[in-house]
Order: C-alpha cells, then sequence, then structure tokens
C-alpha cells in the first residue's frame, strides 16, 4: 500500500474468504502475517520534490533516509506516513480489517515484519504507534511488529526475504535494518526519472508507465517496454538522453552512494544485484543514453553491479535453506514463505537429503507480462496462502488462494 494502492474490494474479498474459512474449520485464532513493504514509505516523491499547485520542485538538500538527522528522517517519515493512511483506498482497507476484526468471535493478531521499504516503521517507536492506531490494535498484543515469525508445531517459517539480497539489507549491532543501498537506488533513480521526464515533456502517460518499469515481467523484456512508452508518446530521444545523463551523473557523485560503494564488496557475478531496481532503470538508461556521453556512465553502472551475469530473486532464497543460520531460527522447518522478489512461485526444494516447501506469494501489484505477439498485458495477481493449526478440521495443511485479473493490452500489432 502507497505508491501503488489495490482496490478496496480485493481486501474486502480476502477477508471475506479468511472469516468464511476460518468458520468451516472451526479456528480457534486468526492471525495475519504482512511480510514486509506493505505501508511503502519509499516510493514518494517527497523525498525528493515539494509539490506546489501540481508543480514538482527539486530539493536535492532535502533530508533522506539515509541522512543524519534522526529527528528530521523521522519528520519527514511521519509526512509520508499520514500521506498513505489518509490515501482513501488504504482507508478502506483499514476500515475493512477493523470491522473484521470487531466483528470476528476469534482473537485477531498481526504480525508485521517491516523490511526494506517500510523499515522506517520499524525504526520509530512514533510510526510503530502510529501504524498500531491505525490498525485499532496495542502493539505487542494486538498487533507485533518482528523481524520474521516462526511457529514450531506448523513448521512455518515467514520471512520478506530481503535479508538475502545485499543492496536491500544492511543492520546494526541490535539487529535494526539502516539506511540501504535499495533505498538510493529508488528515491534518487527509480523515483526521479518519471517524474523529470514528465517535467520535461508534460506526458503523463509516459510518465505512469515508466513508473512502472520495475514490474516488467520478464524483465529481460523491459528494453522493449521502456521503447514502446517512448515511441508512443513520441518523446525525444534526445530530450531523455540529456534527463539520464543528469540522474547518472548525480546518482554517482551522490555521498552515500560514494561512500556505500567504497565500503562494500560487491558480491560475485552469481550474486548480483537484483533486478528489481537496477536493471529496469538501465534497460531505460541503456536506451536513451545510447551513442552519447550518457555511456560513460552506463558501463561504470553495469561494471559496478556484474548486471550481465543476473538470476532470478528466488534462487537466492532456496540456496539458504537447510542452512545453519535458517536452522537456528526454525529448527523444524518445512514451509518457507518468501516475498521480495515480487515473482510467484510454489516448489519443493531438497538440502542435505530433506526436503522444505518453498513459498513465494509475489506481490499484489499491477505487473506487465509480454504476450506471444510482443505486446505487454497488464494483470494482477492476489496471492496468499492459509495455514491450518492441529485440530482445525481441514485435509491440508495450507492452502494458496491465487487469482488473476487481466486489465488491458498495450501496443498491440495490427494484423
Amino acid at each position: 500500500m502507497g505508491k501503488k494502492n489495490i482496490p478496496v474490494g480485493f481486501f474486502e474479498d480476502f477477508l471475506k474468504d479468511v472469516k468464511n474459512m476460518a468458520e468451516r474449520v472451526r479456528a480457534k485464532r486468526v492471525v495475519f502475517v504482512f511480510n514486509g513493504d506493505i505501508l511503502d514509505l519509499l516510493y514518494t516523491a517527497l523525498w525528493n520534490y515539494k509539490i506546489e499547485n501540481g508543480k514538482y520542485l527539486y530539493n536535492p538538500k532535502g533530508v533522506k533516509p539515509w541522512s543524519e538527522n534522526q529527528g528530521l528522517i523521522l519528520e519527514k517519515s511521519k509526512e509520508i506516513l499520514e500521506g498513505v493512511l489518509n490515501n482513501q483506498k488504504v482507508k478502506g482497507f483499514l476500515e475493512a480489517f477493523r470491522a473484521f476484526s470487531l466483528d470476528s468471535p476469534l482473537p485477531v493478531e498481526i504480525r508485521y515484519i517491516p523490511r526494506n521499504h517500510d523499515r522506517l516503521i520499524d525504526a520509530f517507536p512514533e510510526l510503530r504507534s502510529r501504524v498500531s492506531k491505525a490498525f485499532n490494535l496495542e502493539e505487542n498484543k494486538g498487533i507485533f511488529f518482528e523481524k520474521y515469525f516462526y511457529d514450531e508445531e506448523l513448521g512455518l517459517y515467514i520471512s520478506h526475504g530481503n535479508e538475502y539480497d545485499v543492496y536491500n539489507f544492511e543492520h546494526d549491532s541490535n539487529g535494526a535494518l539502516v539506511a540501504l543501498f535499495g533505498d538510493a537506488v529508488i528515491i534518487e533513480l527509480l523515483n526521479r526519472l518519471p517524474i523529470e521526464v514528465l517535467k520535461e515533456t508534460g506526458s503523463l502517460n509516459c510518465f505512469e508507465k515508466l513508473a512502472e518499469i520495475e514490474e516488467v515481467r520478464p524483465r529481460k523484456t523491459a528494453f522493449n517496454f521502456s521503447r514502446k512508452v517512448l515511441k508512443a508518446e513520441g518523446v525525444k530521444l534526445k530530450v531523455l538522453s540529456a534527463i539520464t545523463r543528469q540522474l547518472g551523473e548525480e546518482f554517482f557523485s551522490n555521498e552515500f552512494v560514494e561512500d556505500w560503494l567504497n565500503t562494500h564488496t560487491i558480491p560475485s557475478p552469481r550474486i548480483t544485484l537484483r533486478r528489481l531496481f537496477i536493471v529496469p532503470i538501465i534497460k531505460v538508461l541503456r536506451l536513451i543514453g545510447r551513442n552519447s556521453e550518457f555511456d560513460k556512465t552506463l558501463v561504470k553502472m553495469f561494471n559496478t553491479f556484474s548486471l550481465d551475469t543476473l538470476e532470478q530473486g528466488n534462487s537466492a532464497h532456496k540456496r539458504h535453506l537447510g542452512s545453519r543460520s535458517l536452522k537456528r531460527r526454525a529448527k523444524n522447518l518445512k514451509y518457507a514463505v518468501f516475498g521480495h522478489t515480487h515473482d510467484y512461485e510454489e516448489s519443493v526444494v531438497q538440502r542435505n537429503q530433506q526436503n522444505y516447501n518453498y513459498i513465494n506469494l509475489g506481490a499484489w501489484l499491477f505487473q506487465f507480462y509480454r504476450t506471444k505477439r510482443s505486446d505487454f498485458e497488464k494483470r494482477r495477481h492476489i496471492t496468499y496462502a492459509l495455514f491450518f493449526e492441529k485440530g482445525e478440521e481441514t485435509k491440508s495443511n495450507y492452502l494458496i488462494e491465487r487469482k488473476t485479473i487481466r486489465e488491458e493490452i498495450f501496443w498491440r500489432r495490427k494484423k
């Protein structure tokens, strides 16, 4: 919830399904596990721009998640969080959830796992309190903020999964997430590119499509997608070349980015930067910066992140099943549920002669899928898992519900 909000009806249907299933299996309690990136505090123009009379005024010296002044970060985060909570769709979901909780004859709990997009909520008690109030629950009684969820009896381990992504996971001595490199990628590149394009061209459609570039599937078709966006809107490449050249120069001269690159060891090419962030933006930059001075910056970016040898993000999760670190958290591991990659998957993984059920529920976001006709179809997948405790009247230990909503097709070729 935040930048890419979901119609309230989807949440209402989800809550109805949970209510009906709880009654059917004679459940004793209902526990919702919100597995990270729920209230997104990163995807917003407010980290970089003042918005006056519908215009975006760039403020390069504004507070950022990596600023030293924690008080200023808190104030900016409060402003952004209030904007998210007051969005009509988010308010609709919260009202539906509060009604569900009040009407339920069963105890209702929330286990919230704040990770890279909503880590700032966990960083400040004031923000946790505000979120708890929004759900009409009391922290550490009805709503719990946790790093992961584990149920020993079920053998169920739930984690967002960013801990296996070096660019989106770094913590202090207390285990709390600190400013992440991925924060800078989102705020200084992914947020700014569509806004600067809008300011220069006035093309709202181009702005909206470029803002969704990270959700193109398969990811390698992001180049083709961005080319179609620009062509359809008649945007000149020379204009965009100047914009991207400026963004690239500012990104690599950013003090936080420079310090991070100088103090971190880049992983081997097989464990490359995930592909939710840098790859899509590179596809756009590569297209519009071709044969220009900006090529030098592109080469630097490609070399830095070994982007020519990409792999699926889910693979990093599956490699760690059966690892010692995971066994310390989940001794009786049977089901490992992750997120972070936005890519749905359900599979059985064998590690050390033991089978584990790997589940990635993807994301409730619009995504653009390239079709056999080389056009793009806009879809949304609504996927969730229901796990059942011992004694509940059900034939299986869990159930996965997956619904696909197809929206529209772009740039269909004429016969």
